[in-house]
């Protein structure tokens, strides 16, 4: 609801007319039973939000730091297509076009039936068909930064792959938590062909920076206390006049809930599989050979990630992780490959052996 609010916010002004546009559109896209459920009275915020127009315009910064994503239903919208349905397209292109470039780079290292059936396997893994089924941004995004880590290590283009990840973060800002260790990367690492000079390095992290504090900024965004507060601690309906606080306490609460969710939830299991096969990996590479081995790093960045993502944002939801997940499945492969990819697939997504 409040990605669609975002896109009405772009042409339609004043709380009411942005209120009235949202709703008509939901209640001419949905069944009248899933209407009834998002304005229902049993769910004191979902009616407060469905009765009173100041307090949901209140909810739209929260979304509108996702400017690609808002800014793409607006444009299918203007081409004739209800809000709903645009979330809806998007969703399932990106994940579309997210399984057609795996199996792309999967095809670099396999032939035949084998690479077809292994992207199709790999696919239902990673979670792509969860985010072709949800109206968020997490699509977009993954489809972004997975395109930005192919450039990178089998183009080894380091200005292709960080073009990318600076474009990711309009899709989602919490992108430069990846980006940024990332960079670290590049910066300590022992492979000449990926190593980053300290003075691009500090050029790329401002620049990286400077995207993230500008969306904060131009999208009016209500700041982490306020976020944190309205995920954790409780829906705000005045999220614009929240002066309250959120302490190290309530972080702790919320960093213990979000373990219980993995513990207990669906995700401990694509956690921990893809955790072992990061693992395995790690353990099928030569013992001389792991120090510059870019596979046995690269897993390692994608595990940090994971766990610097859920200690900044403890909210366990696979559908954050999906570039995570593809990216070990590559090593995994390429590992058990020989570090070689002998195929070439289109001049697109042409590459020479990997080292």
């Amino acid at each position: 609801v409040g990605y669609i609010a975002t896109a009405v916010s772009y042409e339609i002004k004043g709380n009411d007319d942005i209120h009235q546009e949202t709703y008509e559109s939901l209640r001419n896209s949905l069944p009248s039973r899933k209407y009834a459920d998002l304005i229902s009275s049993a769910d004191g915020y979902r009616n407060q939000m469905a009765s009173d127009a100041n307090a949901f315009v209140q909810q739209i910064p929260f979304y509108r730091a996702r400017p690609f994503y808002t800014i793409a239903i607006y444009a299918l919208h203007k081409g004739g297509m209800e809000y709903l349905a645009a979330t809806v397209l998007i969703s399932a292109s990106m994940g579309a076009a997210l399984s057609i470039i795996l199996y792309l780079w999967l095809s670099l290292y396999l032939n035949g039936i084998s690479r077809f059936l292994l992207s199709i396997l790999v696919a239902l893994s990673v979670g792509i068909p969860e985010i072709e089924r949800i109206s968020t941004p997490d699509g977009l995004s993954s489809f972004i930064l997975v395109l930005s880590f192919f450039f990178l290590i089998e183009k080894k283009n380091l200005l292709g792959s960080y073009m990318l990840l600076l474009i990711s973060l309009f899709a989602r800002t919490d992108n430069i938590i990846l980006a940024l260790l990332l960079l670290l990367y590049l910066l300590v690492g022992r492979r000449k062909e990926y190593r980053l000079s300290p003075g691009r390095f500090a050029l790329s992290a401002v620049l990286l920076f400077s995207i993230y504090l500008g969306l904060d900024y131009f999208t009016g965004s209500y700041g982490l206390k306020t976020l944190f507060a309205h995920t954790f601690v409780q829906k705000l309906t005045n999220p614009l006049g929240y002066n309250g606080s959120f302490t190290a306490y309530d972080y702790l609460l919320a960093l213990a809930s979000g373990v219980k969710s993995i513990l207990f939830s669906p995700y401990v299991v694509s956690l921990s599989f893809f955790t072992l096969l990061g693992f395995v990996t790690f353990l099928l590479q030569p013992i001389d050979a792991r120090k510059n081995s870019l596979e046995s790093h690269l897993i390692m960045l994608m595990m940090l990630s994971v766990l610097v993502h859920f200690l900044v944002f403890p909210l366990p939801d696979s559908r954050f992780f999906v570039t995570q997940y593809i990216i070990i499945s590559i090593m995994f492969l390429r590992t058990t490959r020989g570090f070689s990819a002998p195929n070439q697939v289109g001049a697109g997504l042409q590459t020479e052996n990997a080292p």
